[in-house]
């Protein structure tokens, strides 16, 4: 039996006549009722009562019909469902995100996911926080299909990395710090100051970030406190601890921080998308589509 026989017999089912049903098919009438015929000796029941005036589904005819439409509803249905899939249209993501929801990036973070799921409604999201070197680990397990961290995996074989966006550092100190009413603040007067910084087993590359920045202008981190993530650094310095470079995205929160100018160059903390380079996903093309898009905007 094949599905072509399913399809002959429920268009003469439908039709009640071998000659319509023929036409409806677009084949001449003899083959359909050979086809027919062959169908019922292979079923071995009559599915269809024949005469002169007229044809009727039998019993057997009229619960085989009902199994039959359901089959090919499913047929369709299984082969809508390759398509998407190939299209990556369905299935599911998961993603890992370091994002803070007070930043810049995360607002950038949002639209694209806003952008995707209205894309692509089927597919289903799951979204993780995790560190940086979390990410990585399960990008490389295969827990996590794309993540948007900050660390440099520029040397990394196995995954990729595309820049998403850039926030600038600027130095974040409490209100009522003597820097506060300072216009810049000179690198003698920050290495002065208790610094507030990023587990570096937490956030590597911010970490090193800082510390390579420090170096390279002749001066060490007075590393007093040490954070797990930008929010956790943010509530040190509000809670007078001491002071930290952040995303200058951070200063539209306005509490009892504020943020200060340093009077040389500071660096910038970058948003990467990170996949695996072996990838074959549809899911995650049409994703990485999406981010590139918002991206180029």
């Amino acid at each position: 039996m094949e599905l072509r026989h399913l399809r002959y017999f429920l268009a003469v089912a439908e039709e009640l006549h071998f000659g319509r049903a023929a036409k409806k098919l677009n084949i001449s009438q003899p083959p359909l009722s050979q086809q027919i015929m062959q169908l019922e000796q292979e079923l071995g029941v009559k599915l269809f009562q024949r005469s002169k005036r007229q044809v009727k589904l039998t019993r057997a005819g009229e619960m085989f019909a009902r199994e039959s439409r359901l089959v090919l509803v499913q047929v369709d249905h299984a082969a809508t469902v390759a398509v998407q899939a190939d299209q990556g249209q369905i299935g599911q993501l998961t993603i890992g995100s370091v994002l803070s929801v007070d930043s810049v990036m995360h607002r950038t973070f949002v639209e694209i996911l806003q952008a995707y799921a209205k894309r692509h409604p089927h597919v289903r999201i799951a979204l993780r926080s995790m560190t940086t070197p979390q990410q990585i680990d399960a990008l490389r397990t295969g827990r996590a299909d794309v993540g948007f961290l900050t660390g440099n995996l520029a040397h990394d074989a196995l995954l990729a990395t595309e820049p998403v966006q850039r926030d600038p550092l600027m130095l974040a100190v409490p209100r009522d710090n003597h820097l506060a009413a300072r216009r810049s603040v000179s690198m003698n007067a920050l290495a002065a100051e208790p610094f507030i910084i990023v587990s570096r087993h937490l956030a590597p590359a911010y970490h090193d970030l800082i510390v390579t920045w420090f170096r390279d202008q002749g001066f060490s981190v007075n590393a007093a406190y040490e954070s797990d993530n930008l929010f956790s650094t943010y509530t040190l310095v509000e809670c007078g601890l001491g002071v930290a470079l952040l995303p200058e995205s951070l200063d539209n929160v306005r509490r009892d921080v504020v943020f200060k100018e340093v009077n040389v160059k500071t660096p910038s903390l970058e948003l990467l998308v990170a996949y695996r380079r072996d990838t074959h996903s549809e899911v995650l093309r049409s994703f990485l589509a999406v981010v590139r898009e918002v991206v180029a905007k």
